[in-house]
């Protein structure tokens, strides 16, 4: 089963040769939290501020279906 990961800024950084044009598909196992998968591929859970899911607002304890679309964004400061 897969998911299709959109990182976004400075989370890019965490993953070897992401290209954001593609996005990241990522495999995970049944029963199985974002959190979970995030941790396996190195990318702080508190490094992120905003989870989207399938177009919704989600949050790390969301246990993963096949198919899932996720952004992640990290906190954005500005003047």
């Amino acid at each position: 089963m897969n998911v299709f990961l959109k990182l976004s800024a400075s989370l890019r950084g965490y993953i070897e040769g992401y290209n954001p044009q593609q996005g990241l598909t990522a495999g995970f196992e049944p029963g199985e939290s974002l959190a979970d998968l995030l941790g396996r591929l190195g990318i702080p859970l508190d490094k992120i501020k905003i989870i989207m899911i399938n177009g919704r607002h989600g949050d790390s304890g969301h246990r993963l279906e096949d198919g899932d679309r996720i952004g992640l964004f990290p906190p954005v400061g500005g003047g």
